[in-house]
């Protein structure tokens, strides 16, 4: 059984708040003062006022590290999403200069490949969306995860999160877990952090030239139930093959913290280069 709590988030975790709240206490927009970040798209301008039509000072490529020093009070408004402007050091053709950035153009997650620190991985806000789910309306916000080798965007995949806007989200790289024609499996998890809340995680698959999406699954839990989805990978059961294997399990706790499952099943699949093939 694996029951996910995502409690403890790591530096670049964000706290996704309200679009008509701009407060201190929002990590999400408020990268903290003194600290270092990376840029998240390229070609992203640095200006010399907190204005989009102020001076251009410089163009900065994805994965370009950057030190916040200060945010601002000034706002702007980008494919729905809006936040303040950061005045922030950075290198300019080997020498320290100072400019400002539209805060949606900083990545707030980032991480390395598992075994290859030259390639790295951020994500951010692509755009925040009204979606019609049918019996109502709500914000959609659409994540982009770039992976970039030496300085260099080598792919981009758009996806949407999960969760509201203050649903906190982490990202990380486990290796190829055994799938030998990838180098990483991704995965950006989403938690809420309290029973009944959003917990799930997108996978990604990484083979060196190109993002794959695989799938989004969610898991829930309480002080009495479970239901969980996650993939046992080759280098994680005894199978042999390429086999990928897709658990769901579902259950209670007894008084006595015993597990009774009430749902309990697996699917098998393989990886074909571009997607998941089920197994019969």
């Amino acid at each position: 059984m694996r029951i996910v709590f995502f409690i403890l988030i790591s530096i670049h975790s964000i706290i996704l708040t309200a679009q008509v709240d701009y407060t201190f206490n929002s990590l999400y927009r408020t990268f903290e003062e003194g600290q270092s970040f990376y840029i998240l798209k390229d070609g992203s301008t640095i200006h010399a006022a907190p204005f989009v039509t102020a001076t251009k000072l410089a163009s900065l490529r994805s994965g370009t590290p950057i030190r916040v020093e200060e945010r601002m009070d000034e706002l702007f408004k980008i494919n729905g999403f809006r936040t303040n402007w950061y005045r922030i050091i950075f290198d300019n053709n080997g020498l320290w200069a100072e400019g400002y950035i539209w805060g949606g153009d900083i990545a707030v997650g980032a991480f390395y490949a598992k075994e290859n620190p030259d390639v790295l991985f951020l994500y951010g806000i692509d755009e925040i969306r009204l979606v019609n789910r049918g019996d109502y309306t709500e914000e959609s916000l659409q994540l982009c995860l770039y992976a970039c080798r030496n300085g260099r965007v080598q792919d981009v995949l758009r996806f949407e999160a999960m969760g509201t806007l203050y649903t906190k989200t982490q990202g990380r790289a486990y290796g190829n877990r055994g799938v030998e024609m990838i180098q990483d499996v991704l995965e950006i998890a989403f938690s809420d952090g309290y029973c009944g809340g959003v917990a799930a995680t997108v996978t990604v698959f990484w083979d060196g030239q190109q993002l794959h999406y695989i799938n989004l699954l969610s898991n829930g839990f309480s002080s009495e139930t479970f239901s969980n989805r996650f993939y046992i990978y080759p280098a994680e059961h005894k199978k042999q093959g390429q086999i990928i294997i897709l658990k769901e399990e579902a259950g209670s706790f007894e008084l006595n913290k015993k597990v009774v499952y009430t749902h309990q099943l697996e699917k098998q699949f393989i990886w074909e280069g571009k997607r998941l093939k089920a197994l019969d």
